[in-house]
């Protein structure tokens, strides 16, 4: 047995696996899946080889599936195959790589259900992780998410999370094992790869083994969340003394409380720079009364407590806390925002805006600062492609929009002007016409990622 083979055992028994035991696995046909299955053959461990085909590459990815189901007649393990449209994915809430992600993981677990296996097994080897945790100090400043990713999750394993990239080759050429090569992989579309190809060679020329710094890093922060949670969890229960109050002078006097604070918001939903607003109600001389409102969620703070409430408006008859975006509030990749309903990313001018369903809207960054709110009487928007304007009651109304829903519809509108661009889900406004001075810019998608039931009363 040679010293990776050792190595995913150990893993395996550890995470509580037993001899017969079936797990799934996840491969694509390049090196890291393919040794994965090379030493589980090994092993003797009964393996469901699970293949994704985002259909992206045309016949290569055709390719890619047929050598992979090669791969489980050769070792005679079940093969199973789960196909994804590439276009389809794209206009997701959380674009191509968030949406693949979302699909892939709950079709594993089906596998896994199904099989009655053991765990889902992944290929993540050492220098994924260092790249991993970079990606995440890159995207938000939230210390206890630099966790990078862990051995074992669940019911997910990475036995070589701890195994280099140039030992899992080592073991190929060892073995004579053959692999696929996904030409996408040395590519700069993706932020990973980038990070790959570009930022992580050029930190490792000025400060050599720095990627065996972030991987340390990773693990160490693992450890400390998790010892860090039992006292957040403590804290939370010290200082929510009810749903939705929060004891102010708690929170201050645990050295942890604005983080506990801050855990429970992200929790909810809240982008950090909204979650920071909440934080700031915390100081000695904050006025009594002072809001901050995420769509329908609103954090008061009253003399001793915070008053943390959802609050459903009736057609817009009173002020429903809009939310500010400026243009550094947009993510990078889609997430959601807030309770709104929506979601929020980044992305260049769409190449086909002809092609946008009304379920989505693209804004340019010129066009910042915006506000989303629920809608008010005496909303009004001028339809794309028509010359005057609509009511947005009217624009409910004829889309047949529940009445029991109506308070939680929503309006994006720029704030410059007061001009509303888009009545989510339902109605684009001749200013968010897309064409081609945009092309090339950069810009915000907004989805509607929860509609509504039409068939509710």
């Amino acid at each position: 047995m040679t010293s990776l083979e050792h190595h995913v055992h150990d893993a395996l028994v550890g995470s509580g696996w037993t001899q017969g035991q079936p797990v799934v696995v996840g491969a694509s046909g390049g090196v890291d899946s393919t040794v994965l299955l090379h030493v589980l053959g090994a092993l003797g461990v009964p393996s469901v080889v699970a293949h994704v085909n985002h259909r992206a590459r045309g016949e290569a990815s055709q390719a890619d599936a047929a050598f992979v189901a090669q791969l489980a007649e050769h070792f005679g393990w079940p093969f199973e195959q789960l196909h994804l449209d590439s276009e389809e994915l794209k206009q997701g809430a959380q674009g191509f790589q968030g949406e693949a992600h979302k699909a892939r993981q709950a079709w594993f677990e089906s596998l896994r259900h199904a099989y009655r296996a053991h765990a889902v097994l992944t290929a993540h080897h050492a220098d994924d992780q260092a790249e991993t945790w970079l990606l995440q100090a890159m995207r938000n400043a939230n210390p206890l998410s630099l966790r990078g990713m862990l051995s074992q999750d669940g019911t997910r394993l990475k036995p070589f999370l701890q195994i280099l990239k140039i030992e899992l080759l080592a073991y190929a050429k060892a073995h004579e094992v053959t692999w696929r090569e996904d030409a996408s992989n040395a590519g700069r579309t993706y932020r990973r790869n980038q990070i790959r190809h570009d930022l992580l060679p050029a930190l490792e020329a000025v400060e050599p083994g720095v990627g065996r710094h972030f991987r340390q890093l990773a693990a160490s922060m693992a450890d400390l969340n998790e010892a860090v949670q039992a006292t957040l969890q403590g804290i939370r229960t010290a200082a929510e003394v009810q749903p939705g109050m929060w004891d102010v002078e708690a929170l201050l006097a645990a050295p942890l409380g604005r983080e506990t604070l801050r855990q429970a918001l992200r929790e909810a939903g809240w982008p950090q720079r909204h979650a920071e607003r909440v934080v700031d109600l915390l100081q000695e001389h904050t006025q009594v009364g002072r809001t901050v409102a995420l769509g329908d969620q609103h954090v008061v703070r009253e003399r001793t407590h915070l008053r943390w409430n959802t609050v459903l408006h009736q057609g817009g008859a009173e002020d429903a806390g809009g939310v500010e975006l400026e243009w550094e509030d947009v993510p990078r990749h889609q997430e959601q925002l807030g309770t709104t309903g929506l979601g929020i990313g980044r992305s260049a001018c769409p190449a086909d805006p002809t092609s946008t369903p009304m379920t989505q809207c693209w804004v340019p960054a010129t066009d910042f600062p915006l506000e989303v709110r629920p809608w008010q009487p005496g909303d009004r928007i001028q339809p794309l492609g028509m010359e005057g304007r609509s009511l947005v009651s009217d624009v409910l109304t004829q889309a047949k929009f529940p009445h029991v829903e109506r308070p939680r519809a929503h309006v994006v509108v720029r704030q410059r002007d007061g001009v509303l661009l888009w009545v989510a889900g339902l109605k684009r406004a001749e200013h968010a016409r897309i064409g081609a001075e945009h092309s090339g810019l950069v810009g915000a998608w907004f989805s509607w990622t929860t509609p509504v039931d039409f068939t509710a009363p």
